[in-house]
């Protein structure tokens, strides 16, 4: 396989592993988002409850209920966060190997560009001197 060939597949992986990793990201700020939603609520209910007295012994079942369910979703989401970070961070290892190669590859093949220009520029040189002596 031609070297541009492998570069322009290596880029091509290496776009994936751009989105994948944008993916990842936004993935990790939404769930980042939703435990802060949920603590901004349970910050509320707690307000609520501390300086709720006339009525205590109405909402109080109802709020704790609530404040359970709360603290139960947020430990859910706590735990997907932490594997969303993991994710991530596998994700952006994955994105600098990716660039890496893309890197290896796109200096192979300048070299051989290089080369390959060399090589043309001393044949045409070599041709000159063949053809120069002939005409003296």
């Amino acid at each position: 396989m031609e070297p541009k060939d492998r570069l322009r597949k290596a880029r091509r992986v290496r776009d994936v592993q751009v989105a994948l990793e944008r993916l990842a990201s936004w993935s990790l700020m939404d769930l980042e988002r939703e435990i802060l939603r949920l603590d901004e609520q349970r910050a509320d209910l707690d307000r609520f409850l501390g300086g709720e007295t006339a009525l205590g012994g109405t909402f109080s079942v109802t709020m704790m209920r609530r404040l359970q369910g709360l603290a139960e979703t947020r430990a859910a989401l706590s735990a997907e966060r932490t594997l969303s970070a993991e994710r991530r961070r596998e994700e952006r290892l994955r994105l600098r190997c990716a660039e890496l190669i893309v890197d290896a590859l796109d200096r192979e093949a300048r070299r051989i560009d290089g080369c390959r220009e060399l090589e043309r520029v001393v044949e045409a040189s070599q041709r000159s001197a063949r053809v120069r002596p002939e005409q003296g």
